[in-house]
């Protein structure tokens, strides 16, 4: 309930749509290269949720298409941009048919994430791009529960706070060191990695010397000649 309350304080005072627009200026600087290198640049936007992302991204992208395991209200369709319900473990889109796919905060909340990953490895072209938006679980304060030290605690202590704060669950096996080395399994090659710090984190400089940052981004490449 509390969160709930957070979560919509927040909206109104605009600190997700800021969010959004720092999630997408580091977004666009990939797809504008991509949009060098492509006719057309097809993307994906994995996890949309309510599509703000998927709308800023239809600017740049020829053609988008946003997935999420549920419908929203706010989808808006047209000859750019279309949405389809789907469980991200199982995209359906065909072997090689986007250049860019964009995950935010999807990972984590989804059991047995491997496999997400290894879709888009399938869906990914050759010489395409992946950015997957991964919030630091072990953070001192939990980016999703706001629970301080949730990861140090038993495991069925810590699922109980996630289950009654925020979600169903959290996946804490999915750390940046986890995905890369399973991005890397499935052919996908580590370009590099953001440390991301929210805009409220920059009021204590002396966190970041002592701690990991709340989010990272992770930037892969499907390095691969095609068949």
């Amino acid at each position: 309930m509390m969160h709930r309350y957070a979560v919509k304080i927040l909206s109104m005072l605009g600190f997700y749509a800021v969010r959004e627009l720092m999630y997408f200026s580091i977004i666009f600087k990939f797809a504008k290269l991509l949009r060098l290198k492509s006719d057309k640049l097809l993307c994906l936007d994995l996890g949309c949720g309510n599509g703000n992302i998927t709308k800023i991204l239809s600017k740049v992208c020829n053609t988008i298409i946003g997935i999420d395991i549920k419908r929203s209200n706010e989808w808006v369709v047209n000859d750019k941009m279309d949405y389809i319900v789907a469980d991200a473990r199982k995209i359906p889109l065909r072997q090689e048919s986007m250049n860019l796919i964009v995950l935010l905060s999807l990972l984590e909340h989804v059991p047995k994430w491997n496999e997400v990953i290894a879709e888009i490895s399938r869906a990914l072209r050759a010489v395409g791009v992946a950015i997957i938006q991964l919030p630091n679980l072990y953070f001192v304060i939990e980016p999703h529960t706001k629970f301080p030290l949730l990861a140090i605690l038993p495991k069925g202590i810590r699922h109980k706070i996630a289950q009654l704060i925020c979600c169903d669950d959290l996946q804490f096996d999915c750390t940046i060191n986890n995905v890369i080395a399973t991005a890397i399994q499935y052919s996908l090659k580590l370009v590099g990695v953001y440390a991301h710090w929210h805009s409220g984190h920059k009021a204590f400089p002396i966190m970041k010397k002592m701690s990991p940052p709340p989010s990272w981004f992770v930037i892969l490449l499907k390095n691969r000649k095609p068949t």
